[in-house]
């Protein structure tokens, strides 16, 4: 496999067979950022190819963990050559010690998180984040909720470095399912789903629902429709995704950080990252001791999930609650136009939608008083449902908030998902 920066680098105009690189291609190439791999690669390149090669690997494989094969491929491809590689292949092959399930470092991807844990064991609610974001942003969607729920949420792939984000909604929802069964199995639960987690969330209840399993709702905060997302699953240059990340701290910090899109451009992906960095310190959404290297996660599953397009392959038939979004200064109406057309829109693939508006930010959504009075309307419409009956708290009764992992902590640091 050539290494798509060596492979630029050894002819700017043409690709291998002489033919000219489209301009989409060449800027494709020219955008293309790796995060350092944390698996064994193995590389098998003809002598003609090597050097190039080897200078974009060796960044983005440990030294320890590259292992790079050379075969006679000189002459291009004939017998000889695909004989050298064939040898090449079996003594990587015998070489290779099988990983065990849990990978070489000890670590694989386990997303269910508890956030808070019920008094009265009532009906739990499993929460998405959206792109970029952490299981730690419910935390007050879990206390709104109530103290006799259950409360748990899906830390995305990707905002640990040992692993890379997924690559489509479907993907996602696969890895979710499978927590779902093999920890909780033959529980009814609420799930719940911000933004592009909405989507994930909405793919969560298809495959759960086709297993026979008991979705009692699912809410939709402030998640666009994916089949007319103005944001979500468009093409985006770094230095565009990172502008759109951007505008969402803002929000969180409601004041501005002093960036812009041409600010990132130009800018290796380890600078962008402290550009980025130092403006958060400055606003006060993340402390001084942190680094820039503690947003790789954050930045990485932000710039994976703008990019993903998805189109849900059939209806869900249970109640979906679309919760919008609007700023308390919106007096043209536009808030109330973008609700109408996104419930329409979330019509086609959830018949039995309800929706409502609230005064806040995308961003703000998630935080007190407007998750309060969300948390509110969900039990009210859960209560007339038959899911829920209004429950008196003891005196002295509070809910166990079970301390997220150290791991996503350091993972997620900051206050503005997607």
């Amino acid at each position: 496999m050539e290494a798509p920066t060596g492979y630029a680098e050894v002819d700017q105009c043409t690709a291998f067979h002489g033919d000219p690189i489209c301009p989409s291609l060449e800027l494709a190439l020219q955008e293309y950022e790796v995060d350092p791999m944390p698996f064994d690669l193995h590389e098998f390149s003809a002598h003609v190819h090597s050097s190039e090669s080897s200078k974009f690997w060796t960044k983005t494989v440990r030294s320890d963990r590259l292992h790079q094969w050379r075969f006679d491929g000189a002459g291009g491809p004939n017998a000889n050559a695909v004989m050298s590689f064939g040898a090449q292949l079996a003594r990587a092959l015998q070489a290779s010690v099988p990983a065990s399930p849990v990978g070489r470092a000890g670590v694989d991807y386990f997303p269910l998180m508890p956030i808070q844990s019920g008094i009265f064991r009532a009906r739990p609610y499993l929460c998405i984040p959206g792109a970029g974001a952490s299981v730690i942003d419910f935390v007050p969607f879990a206390g709104a909720v109530g103290v006799e729920h259950d409360v748990f949420g899906m830390q995305p792939r990707g905002m640990h470095e040992n692993f890379v984000p997924h690559g489509s909604v479907e993907e996602a929802a696969n890895a979710y399912v499978y927590e779902i069964e093999r920890l909780h199995r033959q529980i009814p639960l609420h799930l719940v789903g911000h933004s592009f987690g909405g989507w994930v969330a909405f793919e969560v209840a298809l495959r759960l629902r086709a297993l026979g399993r008991e979705v009692l709702s699912l809410t939709l905060l402030d998640s666009e429709a994916p089949t007319i997302s103005t944001l979500v699953g468009h093409e985006y240059t770094r230095a565009e995704a990172l502008a759109v990340l951007v505008c969402l701290y803002e929000q969180a910090a409601d004041q501005s950080l002093g960036l812009r899109r041409e600010d990132f451009e130009g800018v290796s992906a380890s600078g962008q990252l402290t550009l980025l960095h130092r403006q958060l310190v400055r606003v006060g959404l993340l402390p001084r001791i942190t680094t820039p290297k503690q947003l790789q996660g954050t930045v990485r599953c932000f710039l994976a999930a703008l990019r993903t397009r998805y189109c849900p392959s059939m209806r869900l038939d249970i109640p979906v609650y679309l919760v919008w979004a609007r700023h308390a200064d919106d007096s043209s109406g536009g808030a109330a136009l973008q609700l109408s057309v996104n419930a329409q829109a979330w019509r086609l693939h959830a018949p039995l939608l309800r929706c409502r508006s609230e005064a806040s930010s995308h961003v703000t959504l998630l935080k007190m008083p407007h998750i309060a009075s969300v948390a509110q309307w969900l039990h009210s419409l859960h209560v007339l449902a038959g899911h829920e009956m209004p429950i008196s708290i003891p005196a002295g009764h509070s809910p166990s908030f079970i301390a997220v992992s150290e791991t996503v902590m350091s993972a997620r640091l900051s206050n503005a998902p997607q």
